[in-house]
């Protein structure tokens, strides 16, 4: 596991099999990709960004939200407090009201083809 931008994000390896990735791949391509819309503003965002050119599905799985929950809920912190003064959490409590539960059941599959951005993200990666 590794925590990057102060525990904003964590990655956590091998979490899917092989088999359930081939499965979640052939899902999506029978299901057809949707294109994302371009960047908008809000969340901090100027509405100036490049577009997005990445593709995504949208599927509701149970199962697989459940083994997601399994597989990442002992690598969580128990509250949000780490993310410290924040506009969205209560003065008094400061993020020790938010816990993670669950993984929602309704899980968006990204596709990224060569040449592909996501400009939003923290990494600004192009692939």
């Amino acid at each position: 596991m590794e925590n990057l931008f102060e525990k904003r994000i964590i990655t956590i390896d091998n979490i899917l099999s092989k088999e359930i990735c081939c499965k979640l791949i052939a899902t999506c391509e029978e299901k057809g990709w949707n294109k994302s819309s371009p960047s908008g503003g809000g969340h901090g965002r100027t509405g100036r960004e490049d577009p997005k050119t990445n593709s995504f599905c949208i599927i509701f799985d149970n199962d697989l939200a459940n083994l997601l929950w399994n597989k990442i809920k002992d690598h969580l912190e128990p509250n949000l407090t780490f993310l410290g003064e924040n506009v969205y959490f209560n003065s008094s409590t400061k993020g020790t009201e938010w816990k993670p539960s669950f993984v929602y059941n309704k899980l968006r599959i990204y596709k990224y083809n060569p040449g592909d951005v996501f400009p939003e993200n923290t990494i600004n990666a192009r692939i």
